[in-house]
Parts: C-alpha cells; structure tokens; sequence
C-alpha cells in the first residue's frame, strides 16, 4: 500500500475495520497484548484517515497480526480464560445484586437475580444459534455479535444507574433504617425485584452469547477433552470468585456494604459505556473522532474519543 495513494489507503482502513471482528477472538485468546494495542489504536485510525502517519501505524499492527499462528492448537488455558474473562464482569454485577438482598436480609428475593442470570444463559445459547443459522457469515464475523454487545450494554448502564441510586440511597446508616422501618419486602416487592431481575438478565446476556462464539471458532482447533476442562476450571474460578464476594459481604456493616456495592455497580457502568460505545464504533453504527492527545484505558473501557468522552462525563453527572 502507497501511502500516497488516498482512495487506495482509505479501501484499506475500510476493509481492516469490517474484517476486524472477524479475527478478533482469535487475537484475543492468543495475544492478549496485542489485542488490547488493535482495540486501542482503531479508533485513532478510523479517525485519522489516510494521513501517511496513520497508514505507517496500520500497516505496523497488520504485519504484529500477520506474526501469529493461527494454526496452532487452543489447550485448557485458551478455554479457561475465554469463559473467565467474559465471565468475570457479568458476575460481579450478579453477585452485587446478590449481596444487597443479604444485607437487605431478603435470601428469598435473590432467586430474581439468579432467575434473570438463568434466562439471560439461555438467552445467550438461543442467540448464539440463531446468528449462526440465520446469519452464519456475520455470526462468524462477529459484527452481529458486536452490535449486540453494544446496544445490550447500554441498556445495562442505564439500568445500573437506576439500581446504583437505589443502592446508594441505603449507604448511610439513616437511610438504612428508614429503609428498614418502610418493611425491606414490601419496598423491594413494588419494583426493585423486576429491574434486579433484568440487570443480571443483562449481565449474561451481554457476555454469554460472545463467549459460546468464541468457543464455536475454537472447536477446530481444540480437543473436545481441553474444551471442557477449560470450561470446567473457568467455572470453578467464577465460583470461587463468587462464593468469596459473597462471604466478604456478610462480614461488612450493612451500610457499608451498600456503599461498597453501588461503587462497584457504578465503576462496572462506567467501564460497559466505554466498551458498548467502542463496539458500535468499530461497526461505523456510530461516528468517531478521536481525541489523540488523551491515552487510551481499555481495561477501564476509556477511549479517546469526543463521542466516547461526551457520554462517559455524562454518565458520570448523572
């Protein structure tokens, strides 16, 4: 590619951005680092354009992606971090749902998130497939699978919100026992319960159907055998991850656990907004223009980007 040729440069950035998603998962499992530069440096590029500097830094990340192996075989640990990774967001939104109801001394009430996690991995397995039958090419790409994640995770934040200000209003120890004097069933029965519900419905949902896949472009090139341990030992962690949020949010004063939990529902929020917003990006659903003197923090979903920014600092004011 002559990076004087504009037409020819502008082709290029089109093509890479569309094939991106294609790859992606790939990249992903066996080059974490590598990953994170591609996701990091793509909005740049799709801002940028055709400038000779810009053409440099795409053929730079095209010939680190073209040093890969791609034949060579996924093994347990391939597995297991695939499902731990997509796994660990989704259960930390659950089990801080989980966590308000202990503190809220309401155990009965949690079968609603873990009912909305149930649906939302069925849900996931039922949209896994149907791209896959109906939309093999784009299922494949993973464009559908993008586009899914980012409207989904949006959606998610904007119930976050709404759940993180329930959960905050209980956060001082006045505002417990006011909360605790209008009869905790009650108050969660009329309405709570039903967003609870559909957060953790959510949750899944915007992880599942990716990771399933995931795993569908790693069945080639792994044994059935690794497959399932993987998953297993995923499992396994996410469990003890799980059961450890859990015993540390029993031992914390009740107000003190709400705080606790609606930062945490919050900082996840902040982090799903970046990543939704990235992903619509990377599928020119929305526009880009890139803020290039800003680093890029993909681990706490921040790209430098005006459309990016404008809705994180409202996120934020809200």
């Amino acid at each position: 590619l002559e990076s004087g040729d504009n037409d020819s440069a502008s082709s290029t950035i089109g093509t890479f951005i569309q094939q991106w998603p294609i790859f992606e998962g790939d990249v992903q499992t066996r080059d974490g680092a590598l990953y994170a530069r591609v996701e990091s440096e793509l909005p740049v590029i799709m801002s940028k354009g055709s400038e000779p500097a810009n053409i440099a830094r795409l053929q730079t990340l095209v010939s680190d992606l073209k040093a890969i192996d791609i034949s060579a075989s996924y093994g347990i640990i391939d597995a297991m971090l695939v499902l731990l990774r997509e796994g660990v967001e989704a259960l930390l939104v659950v089990m801080a749902l989980i966590a308000a109801l202990n503190a809220a001394r309401q155990p009965r009430a949690k079968r609603w998130v873990y009912g909305g996690a149930a649906l939302g991995l069925v849900a996931s397995i039922i949209g896994a497939i149907a791209l896959q039958r109906l939309f093999p090419s784009l299922a494949a790409a993973g464009t559908n699978r993008e586009i899914l994640e980012g409207a989904v995770g949006i959606v998610a934040v904007i119930m976050m919100l709404f759940i993180g200000a329930w959960l905050h209003s209980k956060s001082s120890i006045e505002g417990w026992k006011k909360f605790v004097d209008k009869q905790v069933a009650q108050a969660l029965a009329t309405g709570s319960l039903a967003s609870m519900m559909f957060l953790s419905f959510l949750a899944v949902f915007r992880e599942g159907a990716e990771t399933i896949l995931f795993y569908v472009g790693m069945l080639p090139q792994i044994t059935t055998g690794d497959l399932l341990a993987g998953i297993g030992l995923a499992v396994a962690l996410l469990v003890v991850i799980g059961v450890l949020m859990n015993q540390s949010s029993l031992r914390l004063p009740m107000h003190l656990m709400f705080k606790v939990m609606t930062w945490l529902i919050y900082a996840l929020g902040f982090k799903i907004l970046g990543v939704s917003i990235h992903a619509l990006q990377l599928t020119q659903i929305l526009p880009i223009h890139a803020v290039s003197a800003l680093p890029s923090l993909p681990n706490i979903g921040f790209y430098p980007n005006w459309e990016s920014i404008a809705a994180q600092a409202l996120y934020l004011a809200l």
